[in-house]
């Protein structure tokens, strides 16, 4: 287990991509504790990493909502899978560990899920292009089944901590439940605060939302 104890926010309810940005942002400012937020997206969005091209991803997906992560990595088609946040405060040892030590981690705890054909996948020859689709191009320590990327993620780190972001295709039905209990002994039900809320809504309107931050580069 990563954790000894986690935080879990489930938002059932599907939002729209830039406050489900926005909402990780916020609980990275402000949280005091580990949280694990499982979240769903309101149609069919794709969100692409922080260095990649908007001109250039918007000609591959036209037509359908786009939002720019905080975190780098690739493009991800939302509808399917199941996104998931990982939120450490900066005085928690998990988020002392290396990133690559970190992101390994996560996927090692997620694997029995799926079964024993799991596993990570090795460091590729050359880097992923910003404007690939994630999936289609496992990085190291992704997870995969058989030759199949099932999990990949990005993570940013700042001064409040870590923000792990992640999606997980297939997702088996019964997953939402269990993935908290992949990752910590004891869980406990969370909700954002009202201060947690506004700072988000108010992110999603000055920065996930607003064309300077889409198309940024």
């Amino acid at each position: 287990m990563l954790f000894p104890e986690l935080s879990v926010l489930a938002d059932t309810t599907p939002l729209d991509g830039f406050y489900n940005m926005a909402l990780d942002e916020a609980l990275l400012d402000s949280t005091e504790r580990p949280v694990l937020r499982l979240y769903r997206w309101d149609g069919p969005w794709i969100s692409f990493g922080y260095f990649g091209r908007n001109d250039s991803i918007a000609k591959l997906h036209p037509g359908r909502p786009r939002v720019r992560r905080w975190t780098g990595g690739g493009i991800v088609e939302h509808g399917n899978d199941l996104t998931y946040s990982l939120i450490v405060p900066a005085s928690h040892p998990f988020a002392l560990i290396p990133a690559s030590t970190s992101y390994r981690m996560v996927h090692e705890a997620i694997g029995p899920a799926f079964g024993p054909r799991t596993q990570l996948a090795p460091a590729p020859k050359t880097p992923s292009a910003p404007d690939s689709h994630c999936f289609a191009a496992p990085a190291s320590g992704d997870l995969l089944e058989g030759d199949a990327k099932i999990a990949g993620a990005a993570q940013r780190r700042t001064k409040a901590g870590l923000l792990h972001q992640g999606s997980i295709r297939p997702c088996p039905p019964e997953l939402w439940n269990r993935l908290p209990t992949l990752l910590a002994h004891s869980i406990s039900p969370e909700t954002p605060t009202p201060a947690q809320t506004n700072a988000a809504r108010a992110l999603a309107a000055s920065r996930y939302g607003s064309p300077d931050w889409l198309g940024r580069r």
